[in-house]
């Protein structure tokens, strides 16, 4: 099982040597570390070319944000799963890569919970993901998100479904997940620690109505999909009223089923 970390960076050296001391502290020596740094002028070029014996692969020249960065490390990934640990995003511990190696393997998608990193060095930890069942990933999708630095998805999720739309800026890896766990037949299952300490100074994190504003636009563009979703947040509050009320949840799950098994006929 190997692992491909992807880190995207501009001009966060001071982040960068945080998500470098957490990597190079790893037990678990098979992954490869793949660096694309957009044309960084504060250091952080030749920081990486100094240590350049520790990374896969390296590149460092403008582009046109994080998401293009991203589907760069993605074209050069050979790991059977990825993981992206931006600048600033540290690994939660010395073994969370030989945890995850152990655990992996069946499903296209693993989950783990994160740590935020509020003001200070104060660290407030999420609860691991519950996804049990059909309901818990929709719900999940549809109301929060799954947070990239604690995603493993299978290299060839990319393959199938294409690398992340750019025209999106702040939500792509939603939208990339979405159709690959509602619209396609990708499966997913959790890890049940924590696997990163993410930097909220992200930019979905600072702007979240133009995140929401990307992933209408996005549910915009395949009608049927967005029919579906629509009807699931329409009907949240009556769903979570009627939690014992197993006929009613077995209708949803069945057509989420539906859609997925059969995404030509919807």
């Amino acid at each position: 099982m190997k692992i491909s970390l992807i880190t995207v960076n501009l001009n966060n050296l001071d982040g960068l040597r945080h998500t470098f001391e957490s990597v190079v502290r790893q037990s678990c020596r098979s992954f490869e570390w793949i660096v694309i740094d957009g044309g960084s002028t504060d250091g952080s070029r030749e920081f990486v070319e100094s240590n350049r014996h520790l990374f896969s692969s390296y590149c460092s020249e403008p582009d046109g944000g994080i998401y293009e960065g991203m589907n760069k490390g993605i074209a050069r990934a050979a790991g059977d799963y990825v993981l992206f640990l931006n600048s600033g995003d540290t690994l939660a511990a010395d073994n969370v890569l030989a945890q995850a190696s152990a655990l992996m393997g069946e499903a296209d998608i693993y989950v783990g919970a994160i740590a935020r990193k509020g003001e200070g060095s104060t660290i407030m930890e999420l609860p691991c993901p519950n996804l049990a069942s059909p309901d818990d990933v929709v719900d999940k999708l549809l109301f929060s998100a799954f947070p990239h630095q604690g995603v493993f998805l299978r290299r060839a999720l990319f393959d199938r479904y294409g690398p992340y739309d750019t025209r999106f800026r702040i939500a792509a890896d939603w939208c990339h997940n979405v159709r690959a766990l509602i619209s396609g037949n990708a499966s997913v299952a959790a890890l049940p620690f924590v696997v990163a300490v993410f930097d909220t100074s992200g930019v979905s994190s600072a702007h979240p109505q133009r995140m929401y504003a990307e992933r209408a636009r996005f549910l915009s563009e395949y009608p049927s999909l967005n029919v579906l979703c629509n009807f699931y947040v329409q009907n949240v509050e009556l769903s979570r009223t009627m939690r014992s009320n197993r006929l009613f949840f077995a209708v949803v799950r069945l057509m989420f089923y539906l859609k997925r098994r059969f995404p030509k006929i919807f």
